[in-house]
């Protein structure tokens, strides 16, 4: 593969990584501050997993846990967010609109500061489907603020979930850094470090309470390590430090499954079976038996519900031939793309699609030309890890869209925010693509376009969300678009959407943090674009 080496004329590339990191880390602080209790995807159920492994010392069991009593209790006075399917306003509490249409009650502020502790309710806890590693982990966090009010416990939570993240990310970044494979290792770092401005979907992804974060971060050093490997060539230890990492995935979240195949597809390229044959027997040892627990305990190896619900009514072949369609594929895999840039929450309200199509744009056009130059790739070659961890990842999402239409016929509901867990290698394939690309006319006019764009479009949503918490903003009719009010002077009054915020969020924190964190990685990502069309490649 043709590598390119940049004379920098625009500032230094790791200066510009450190700003991303900063600029990253300062986003996803005002994003997670600024969030109202549960809007952060199935928060409700991660918490309840949390409280119930730190009050009671016992174990999340799918079919046997339920959710919490205190979350439960929460939306019969306070706002939870939309229903994502019609009537939106129909989603089991109080939406924001109709919340702050009327005085808040005295019920609905003593709700917010009660103290709590795990009681189970009569609602199934759905996520107690995952492996227990990360509520284990944040179940001191939980103990340490279980006094304090909700926005401010949900504040911490979500900090320590973030940071774990945000290692994740920089764990990746370091590996590419140090073990780039040519000359140009400082510009594709700063390149994968602009990634979650580029697909800003990252920040809802990880800025909240949930396992991906934890996923984020071994995924981050797998792929250091895979990096390392390439580069200085295999050693026993590092099949150790992979098993390991690994079979610690493997209890965080089923979606190792398929990155330890990946991993071991391309160790096995690299004819590493020796370090291959190490990292998959420790990744079954330490993972190995939850895998087992499951498959005996529901005939289903993963665990998850659907597949649970799938198998007993017949199983996934009997559902597509009664369910199938072309339609729905399409639909569910272009649904994939969509979540994985559009940044959302769980009241998955959104702009008209049109909308979204520079931000695809700006996802499709440097991982295609990374996808064209695998075909002059040698096999052993790292470039190739992204693209079979990646890929088996992407299979699982496909597999999980054929699930929903063997269930209901319906192919939409497949997030493709996961692959956010792949930061690492993905950022990495992404900095390929680019790299190779740059210095043609057409992408060194396209690509400062579409990047300013989805800058622009992150902090116009981010701007809607806010609304919508405060009450000015809905989600309504028979789609899941923004619902603006016919009297618009409340989109611009900022102490009324302060003061509302004030009681289910932090804003005090959030809104600097927020436009402090988007200023500078709009800043960031500019230079980025200069170092790169001002150069002579």
């Amino acid at each position: 593969m043709q590598e390119i080496e940049l004379v920098a004329r625009s500032g230094s590339p790791v200066r510009l990584a450190l700003t991303f990191v900063v600029a990253a880390l300062a986003t996803g602080i005002g994003w997670l501050a600024l969030l109202p209790p549960w809007e952060g995807f199935d928060e409700t159920a991660h918490f309840s997993s949390v409280q119930q492994m730190a009050d009671t010392g016992t174990l999340p069991i799918f079919g046997k846990s339920f959710m919490s009593r205190d979350v439960v209790g929460y939306r019969q006075h306070l706002p939870m967010p939309y229903s994502s399917t019609p009537p939106f306003e129909e989603n089991g509490g109080i939406t924001y609109q109709r919340f702050f249409a009327a005085p808040v009650t005295d019920e609905a502020k003593l709700a917010l500061e009660y103290p709590r502790g795990f009681v189970p309710s009569d609602q199934p806890n759905w996520q107690s489907q995952h492996p227990p590693l990360y509520y284990a982990i944040m179940a001191p966090v939980y103990l340490v603020s279980a006094e304090w009010g909700w926005p401010t416990q949900l504040l911490l939570m979500r900090m320590i979930s973030w940071l774990i993240a945000m290692a994740g990310f920089v764990v990746g970044l370091v590996g590419i850094y140090r073990y780039w494979p040519g000359h140009s290792r400082e510009d594709a770092c700063a390149v994968a470090a602009a990634w979650p401005f580029l697909v800003p979907m990252f920040f809802p992804e990880m800025a909240r309470l949930g396992n991906d974060s934890l996923c984020l971060l071994l995924a981050g050093a797998v792929w250091y390590l895979l990096m390392r490997l390439a580069a200085n060539g295999a050693r026993r230890r590092d099949g150790i430090l992979l098993g390991v990492l690994l079979g610690l995935g493997l209890i965080t979240k089923a979606f190792f499954l398929p990155i330890a195949a990946g991993v071991v597809a391309y160790l096995v390229l690299r004819r590493n079976f020796g370090i291959a044959g190490i990292a998959l027997l420790l990744a079954a040892l330490v993972g190995g038996p939850w895998y087992v627990y499951k498959y005996l305990a529901f005939g289903v190896v993963t665990g998850a519900y659907e597949e649970i619900v799938l198998a007993e009514q017949g199983g996934l072949l009997g559902g597509l031939a009664a369910q199938f369609s072309t339609g729905s594929l399409v639909h569910g895999l272009a649904g994939i793309v969509a979540t994985l840039c559009r940044p959302a929450t769980w009241s998955l309200a959104k702009l008209p699609e049109v909308f979204l199509l520079p931000l695809v744009a700006l996802l499709l056009l440097p991982f295609c030309a990374y996808a064209f130059g695998l075909l002059r790739t040698r096999s052993e070659d790292i470039r190739w890890a992204p693209a079979l961890i990646a890929g088996a990842v992407v299979a699982g999402l496909v597999h999980h869209v054929l699930v929903r239409i063997a269930l209901s016929g319906i192919g939409s509901g497949t997030p493709g925010w996961y692959l956010h867990m792949l930061a690492g290698p993905l950022g990495f394939a992404y900095a390929v693509g680019v790299l190779r690309i740059a210095h043609r006319r057409f992408v060194r006019r396209i690509l400062p376009l579409l990047g300013t764009y989805t800058v622009g479009y992150f902090a116009v949503v981010s701007w809607i969300q806010l609304l919508m918490y405060s009450g000015c903003v809905a989600k309504g009719g028979t789609v899941k678009y923004y619902a603006l009010p016919t009297d618009l002077s409340c989109t611009s009054d900022v102490p009324e959407l302060f003061r509302r915020l004030s009681l289910i969020a932090e804003p005090g924190i959030g809104l600097f943090s927020l436009v402090v964190g988007i200023g500078l990685g709009g800043f960031a990502l500019a230079s980025l674009w200069t170092r790169l069309t001002d150069n002579e490649i």
